[in-house]
């Protein structure tokens, strides 16, 4: 009898042993499970953070490439007039 008495309480020890052993594990996973949704999250903000970024490099490229056309056109229809040179403005000052 004191025999079973002794192997019940070892089999007790062990069974406690073991749902500690499974509570911790439990907590662990928990944290782990927090920190990849964590992770998840800064990926997926970093991601929208970097759409903005490039869509707004996109606008600036559109918006320095209609400039540019604009100033095209502009000279175009200026025609070819080309600033005076020095040379030249000193010329126009001495006939005055």
């Amino acid at each position: 009898m004191p025999r079973r008495l002794a192997q019940a309480r070892l089999q007790l020890q062990q069974f406690e042993q073991l749902q500690l052993q499974f509570q911790r594990f439990q907590r662990w996973q928990g944290r782990r499970f927090e920190r990849v949704q964590q992770l998840q999250f800064q990926q997926l903000e970093l991601q929208q953070r970097l759409g903005r970024r490039q869509r707004r490099r996109v606008r600036l490229q559109q918006f320095e490439q209609f400039e540019l056309e604009q100033l095209q056109r502009l000279r175009r229809r200026l025609g070819r007039r080309r600033p005076l040179g020095r040379r030249r403005v000193q010329q126009q000052l001495q006939q005055q």
